[in-house]
């Protein structure tokens, strides 16, 4: 059976405005009308049978594809450009609304510990997607930068961003560690301000003792980064190859 764009378009209430405009035009290229979403057409020539009928067309597609709250703001307007011009205007300012409630969002969202850390920056991210639908952009450092302060203190020392760091890699990595260190069974917190042991970093370091081999083979050394968000030097860790241990 033919399927027809029509079939596929859902009442625009005032959520993804983008897509809905990109299957309203999808349906004027099918009926051959698509010019009449790039100007009002019978403003050059209002006699014209065949645009008034075609443009009597495309105002209909328009109008059963839109919720009835919308009727008040163009109820004198007979085009369809006119129409989703209109609707384009309070979509954005809609978007600049929803921005700052996300941004507040942002800035609230706080991990209490290790277990919800994962749950918290997923929630970030489905935010950061929001945003984008809505063509309201985050820069990378800015991502980055609301999910390092919504780790709890005891993974700040484990997880310093770089001024580089990619965002959906620096959730990956976080995500990643925490569910390594929960299967491996050692889900016990440690101060890192107390206890100089990072219990994220598998190869820790006692600073005084200088590398420590621990019980998985695995040693490290101490290299200081910047941290972009933070101004004062932090202490961050690398991996490095596993060290024999004699039998």
């Amino acid at each position: 059976m033919k399927t027809s764009a029509a079939d596929n378009i859902f009442k625009y209430d005032g959520r993804d405005f983008n897509i809905w405009l990109k299957l309203i035009t999808n349906v004027f290229i099918e009926n051959d009308i698509v010019g009449f979403l790039g100007k009002n057409v019978l403003a050059v020539e209002p006699e014209n049978r065949e645009l008034i009928k075609k443009n009597a067309i495309g105002t209909n597609i328009v109008l059963n594809a839109i919720d009835r709250k919308y009727y008040q703001y163009i109820a004198n307007i007979d085009n369809p450009f006119e129409i989703i011009q209109i609707l384009k205007a309070l979509d954005e300012d809609n978007n600049n609304l929803r921005a700052e409630k996300w941004i507040s969002e942002l800035k609230r969202l706080r991990a209490k510990g290790i277990e919800d850390t994962v749950k918290v920056l997923t929630h970030m991210r489905s935010i950061f997607i929001n945003m984008e639908n809505a063509n309201c952009y985050l820069g990378d450092t800015e991502k980055v930068q609301y999910m390092y302060k919504a780790l709890p203190r005891e993974l700040k020392f484990s997880f310093i961003p770089q001024k580089d760091t990619n965002p959906d890699e620096y959730y990956e990595n976080i995500r990643n560690k925490i569910n390594f260190v929960k299967s491996i069974g050692d889900e016990k917190v440690q101060d890192p301000v107390k206890q100089r042991d990072d219990f994220m970093d598998l190869d820790y370091v006692d600073l005084k003792k200088g590398p420590k081999v621990n019980s998985l083979g695995l040693k490290s050394s101490v290299i200081y980064a910047t941290n972009p968000i933070c101004t004062e030097p932090k202490i961050a860790y690398t991996m490095r190859e596993p060290t024999k241990i004699s039998e």
